[in-house]
């Protein structure tokens, strides 16, 4: 749990940082490899009954978020 939380932490600037990146294809290969492994951490703690759908369910993309689905300032996941 402690590397999940710490990667959550890490990647709150994402956004900010990913329009400053000019390199497209290489972000999305190494979003897809993080997204591999959080699924397959997912389906080892679900003792393989989790999925990858479960995870997103429910997400609102950033760009659709109101005030009410935005975590708190210094709110940990």
């Amino acid at each position: 749990m402690t590397e999940l939380l710490a990667a959550a932490q890490h990647t709150r600037q994402l956004a900010w940082l990913g329009a400053r990146e000019a390199h497209a294809d290489a972000y999305r290969l190494v979003a897809r490899r993080l997204i591999l492994d959080i699924d397959a951490g997912y389906r080892a703690i679900t003792h393989g009954t989790g999925t990858l759908e479960d995870l997103v369910r429910g997400l609102v993309p950033p760009a659709e978020q109101t005030d009410g689905d935005v975590p708190p300032r210094g709110h940990t996941v």
